[in-house]
């Protein structure tokens, strides 16, 4: 080592040196040798030595300062800096020269030494941060490999995690500094104390600090760091004020989303940081919560976040500070909002219950009536009300209040709120639902005790069952089908309110009332009462059907009691009533429908009957209920319905039932409603005089005694020829069951009456007979109606009867058919005559009358197609053994082929039917032919087009705005094209057996033409094209079109007798089909495979789609894609 003296002389020499360079390259060359071991010497023990090194420092920096050319030697004073990392006095002449030196290299230079810069690890902040900006200065000019690899080690930070942390605070600081700020303002937001000082000494411009935040932007986006590094810088800088900064970092953003794990916490964690600040100890590191521009970008991505990436706590923070903090505008609001609902929904559990109470005071806040905030950020605070009502019942049903505000809320506010409110209301619901105590089932109000807080609803309800506006009685519906138990009569009472006043909510009451959303689609075997309920009995039932929903009727006399008392409330204030033919309902009519109708099936259920009401096969049942109960006393509940049920005319079904099941209890009693009831035999509907007549006819035949009774049927006979058509046609309806009740009546009795000499009974035959004659086919019809219901009881006496109807004097009327015209005949040739001259009349005749049918097929008129079909379909079943119906299969086949284009659904079902009769008529080479013929016909030939006239009636009634493509011809042809695919022609006449769905086919003589299920021969025909069969008509079930929807599900029901094993069985080959068909042309095909794909895959066994082997033939991709393109 050298002595001091040594040492100063050494430097006098380099002053001396640098003293006589006169040119800037001297000078250069003398800084370039000579500075890094003068800096060096500055670690010299000798003071005398350092104060000599300190003065050549000065006169070199003094001298370079003024010459900006010169060079400085920076890559060895990084070396230098690097090397001597304990000694500060040499690190800050070093930091002074390397900040000096380092902007007057080149580009290229400075590329090479960025990572140098920047990973010199330093323990003091400031003179690495001087490092930093260095660097940061570049960012967007750096010389970067074009290896991907190389440039993910540019910087070569990946073994020094915390400088690498260092830099990227840095850059964030940089990102989040406002435009124009000065040092004397406040902290902006995001930022700390410190990092504002730091930042604040380089004084930059705006239009530097663009420039710097333009190239932070492309020097992260280069591929240097790794996504989950560059995130948060990605969010920052997409919100910038500038678009040049702006809109690069947002196309970057958009690539790294699709590459980020939104349940990683470590991805995440950073966002909940800078939304809310770090709460660091220290003052001059704690962050303020970020600006508002910047927070919604972070909530974007913070509602992505599932799982552990969830943070509870510091969400908790975001949302409060989204909402109420300094830095928040009205669009953070609803993101804040729509965070707390994932928050809600995703964290955790115990956590949420415990802040449970203080996310509800924040969002009442929010939706307060002093509340000045805008509709968005309400009806997000409303949805976030509802999942917190969803995962957090118990905070919800303990104040009611809350409920109560809210149905105010949905009354007052305006309609953009209503369906957000509505939303809050129905999630809310759940937390009040009634909880049956084990083994104890209520069967009417007194076994159901409601709480203190379940009276409150139940009131408030009430008030709002009836409110003007639709949403309020929607959401009223929900809160009384969910809160309380299906035997609860109170809801049940204002459910039907709802139902009578409100159309569009009718069928999702009476869905929840009877089980379906139609009264005539009630399965009447899904229905139990309360008054016959046992746990056992239910469980059994559900076993037996299946998927089907179980509805538990209540008492009758529960809900009757309650109708009365709130009946008797309305007309007592005159609340909600109205008048109708001088008599005070206490409900408008729709509703007093409703209520009927409701407690009718009440009390048929109640009397222990499982069917529709009025099935006369249970109606000793209601017998036995209605003689054990009733009393004439006003609290008696039995009476208290026929005082309902007689308020009103609209619904007399509930009378004849009480009458018809209970008539000599009951009608002496009611025999005052015979006046009213009279006069309504008039009635322009056909429909009420059929009901009022059934209702006379029992008060005739049980109300009266034998001399009245006769002395009524007598005057009604001799004014009958005086009446008007419909008041014949009632008239007429109530001889008819006023006679067969009194017939039924008096064989029960000991006493025997011969019914061929009673006089009054002879005189109605004989004007029942002449009806048979008439005209107008409405006493034809109620003729009829009248023999049948007397000859189900007793013998009709043949005698004679005077006709005065005119004879026919075409020139070629029928010999035999003249005899039914004839002035004197007898009651049974009246009856049974035409049928039996047809019958019996000649083969010349008969194929002249088949010949006149099928020539009527073409007949534009619509009554006279529909009268010809039925007509065909008589004669086809009931003549088949004539030769004159054999020989003309073909032509019967093209007549009823052409009747399945008809407009009207009626006829097309008669038109299948009357094809599967003329099929199964011939032999097996002739069904060969008609079915490739009838192929031919539904698949490729067109409807001949039908001769109009200028009165020419075109459309039956009722018959426009149907739809165009719904009827049953589409059916017919899907049901053609799987016949062709299975190469089977002939089962196209089997499918259609099984298609018919119309109601008429139901009644008693309907089903005497129809099949409702395949013979065990068609079955084994079938078994081995199952595979072929199943599939299809699998995806038919769920055609959007219900007619061809109800047609497929019947041949469905009948084919396939047990629907899970078949569909375990033919598993793959549904699938397949409903695969290759998720992109056809037509589009109630693509919703038809959507529907049942959605169903195939909820089922327990659809899980095999992505467990079994099978799952590379049918991938779920494919899948996916074909679902996307019908969404598309």
């Amino acid at each position: 080592m050298s002595s001091p003296t040594q040492e100063i002389e050494l430097l006098e020499r380099v002053l001396l040196r640098l003293g006589c360079a006169n040119t800037d390259e001297k000078l250069e060359a003398c800084v370039g040798r000579f500075l890094t071991p003068v800096i060096l010497k500055i670690t010299s023990p000798h003071e005398n030595v350092r104060n000599k090194v300190v003065e050549v420092l000065t006169h070199i920096k003094r001298r370079i300062t003024s010459r900006p050319q010169i060079q400085i030697p920076v890559e060895a004073l990084i070396d230098q800096y690097q090397a001597n990392a304990n000694t500060p006095f040499l690190q800050n002449f070093a930091i002074i020269f390397i900040t000096t030196g380092y902007p007057r290299l080149t580009l290229e230079q400075r590329s090479s030494l960025a990572a140098k810069v920047v990973s010199c690890e330093e323990k003091l902040e400031n003179y690495q941060d001087k490092l930093f900006m260095l660097v940061l200065v570049d960012l967007g000019d750096l010389i970067l490999p074009d290896d991907p690899e190389e440039r993910k080690n540019f910087l070569k930070l990946d073994n020094k995690p915390a400088l690498k942390r260092n830099f990227l605070h840095l850059l964030q600081d940089v990102l989040l500094l406002p435009y124009g700020v000065t040092q004397d303002r406040d902290v902006p937001a995001g930022l700390s104390p410190y990092a504002f000082k730091r930042l604040m000494i380089n004084k930059w411009k705006a239009e530097d600090l663009e420039k710097i935040k333009k190239g932070i932007v492309r020097f992260i986006c280069a591929g240097i760091f790794t996504d989950k590094e560059i995130f948060i810088l990605l969010i920052v800088a997409s919100a910038d004020t500038r678009f040049s900064v702006a809109t690069p970092a947002l196309a970057e953003l958009s690539k790294v989303c699709t590459m980020i794990d939104f349940t990683d916490h470590i991805v995440t964690m950073p966002l909940y940081i800078l939304f809310s600040g770090n709460n660091a100890a220290q003052l001059e590191r704690k962050t303020t919560p970020c600006c508002a521009r910047v927070g919604q970008k972070l909530l974007i991505y913070l509602i992505r976040c599932r799982g552990k990436a969830i943070n509870a706590a510091k969400g908790i923070q975001v949302i409060f500070e989204g909402l109420f903090g300094e830095n928040t505008n009205q669009k953070c609001k609803v993101l804040s909002l729509q965070f707390a609902e994932i928050l809600i929904k995703e964290g955790p559990a115990d956590i949420i219950n415990k802040v449970s109470k203080v996310l509800l005071t924040g969002f009442n806040k929010l939706i307060d009536k002093e509340s000045a905030e805008p509709t968005d950020v309400q009806s997000a605070a409303y949805s976030a009300l509802a999942q917190l009502s969803r995962t957090c019942p118990n905070v919800i049903n303990q104040d009611l209040k809350i409920v109560l505000a809210y149905f105010q809320h949905l009354t007052n506010s305006t309609p953009d709120l209503h369906s957000s409110i509505r939303e809050a209301l129905v999630a809310m619901a759940p937390a009040f639902v009634w909880k049956p105590d084990k083994n104890q089932i209520g069967k009417s109000k007194e076994d159901f005790q409601l709480t203190g807080q379940q009276h409150l609803l139940m009131a408030m309800l009430a008030d709002n069952a009836e409110s003007k506006l639709h949403i309020v009685q929607n959401v009223t519906s929900i809160f009384l089908t969910t809160c309380f138990p299906e035997y609860f009569a109170p809801a049940r009472y204002l459910l039907l309110l709802i139902a009578g006043e409100r159309n569009s909510l009718r069928e999702n009451v009476t869905s929840y009332l009877y089980g379906v959303s139609r009264k005539d689609h009630i399965n009447y075997n899904t229905l139990i009462s309360a008054d016959h309920y046992e746990e056992k009995n239910v469980d059994e039932l559900k076993k037996t059907r299946n998927e089907e929903k179980i509805v538990i009727l209540p008492s009758f006399q529960a809900v009757m009691r309650h109708v009365n008392d709130m009946a008797q409330k309305r007309l007592s204030k005159l609340v909600n009533c109205v008048v109708v033919q001088r008599t005070d309902l206490a409900y408008p009519l729709d509703t007093y429908e409703e209520i009927l109708d409701y407690l009718r099936l009440c009390l048929w259920y109640s009397a222990g009957a499982v069917c529709a009401p009025g099935d006369v096969k249970y109606l000793n049942k209601l017998n036995r209920y209605i003689i054990s109960n009733y009393e004439e006393s006003d609290n008696n509940e039995l009476y208290q319905y026929v005082q309902f049920v007689k308020r009103s005319e609209s619904n007399l079904l509930c009378l004849h039932d009480l009458l018809n099941a209970a008539p000599e209890l009951l009608a002496s009693s009611l025999l005052y409603l015979l006046e009213p009831l009279n006069n309504s035999l008039k009635d322009v509907s056909e429909i009420m005089r059929i009901q009022v007549a059934q209702v006379v006819g029992i008060l005739w035949a049980y109300g009266l005694d034998d001399r009245e009774f006769d002395a009524n049927v007598k005057e009604c006979l001799e004014a009958l020829p005086q009446r008007s058509l419909e008041h014949k046609h009632g008239w007429l309806l109530v001889l008819g069951h006023a006679l067969s009740k009194k017939i039924g009546y008096l064989t029960t009795q000991p006493q025997t009456k011969n019914f061929a000499e009673w006089p009054i009974f002879v005189n109605a035959v004989k004007v029942m007979a002449k009806m048979l004659c008439e005209n107008q086919w409405l006493l034809v019809l109620a003729a009829v109606k009248c023999f049948s219901m007397l000859g189900k009881c007793v013998k009709i006496p043949n005698v004679k009867v005077e006709i005065t109807t005119p004879k026919e004097e075409e020139a070629d009327e029928d010999e035999e058919m003249k005899e039914c015209n004839t002035q004197t005949t007898s009651t049974k040739l009246i009856i049974f005559g035409v049928v039996f001259n047809l019958l019996r009349s000649t083969s010349v005749h008969f194929e002249s009358f088949l010949k006149s049918l099928i020539r009527l097929v073409k007949e534009p008129n619509p009554h006279a197609r529909q009268a010809c079909s039925v007509w065909l379909l008589a004669v086809v079943k009931h003549c088949n053994y004539r030769s004159e119906i054999l020989n003309k299969k073909q032509m019967l086949q093209s007549a009823f082929t052409e009747l399945l284009s008809d407009d009207s659904e009626f006829v097309q079902d008669v038109a299948s039917r009357g094809l599967s009769l003329v099929y199964n008529l011939s032999d097996a080479s002739s069904q060969n032919e008609l079915a490739n013929s009838l192929l031919n016909q539904l698949i490729g030939g067109k409807r001949a087009v039908n001769q109009v006239a200028e009165d020419t009636e075109l459309f039956a009634e009722d018959m426009l705005g149907k739809t165009p493509s719904g009827g049953n011809i589409t059916t017919y042809k899907e049901l053609c094209s799987l016949a062709s695919d299975l190469n089977q022609p002939e089962m196209v006449y089997q499918f259609m057996q099984l298609a018919n769905h119309n109601a008429a086919w139901t009644s008693k003589l309907g089903a005497a033409f129809g099949l409702k299920s395949l013979s065990d021969e068609s079955k084994a025909k079938l078994k081995p094209y199952l595979g072929k069969i199943v599939p299809r008509l699998y995806r038919y079930k769920y055609d959007p079109t219900p007619k061809i929807q109800n047609s497929m599900i019947s041949i469905w029901d009948s084919i396939v007798t047990d629907p899970k094993d078949v569909i375990e069985q033919y598993y793959w080959q549904i699938l397949r089909e409903i695969l290759d068909n998720l992109t056809f042309n037509e589009w109630r095909v693509r919703i038809a495979c959507c529907l049942a794909v959605r169903d195939l895959l909820k089922r327990p066994n659809g899980l095999r789609l992505r467990s079994e082997e099978k799952h590379t033939k049918y991938p779920s991709p494919n899948l996916r894609s074909c679902g996307r393109n019908y969404s598309e």
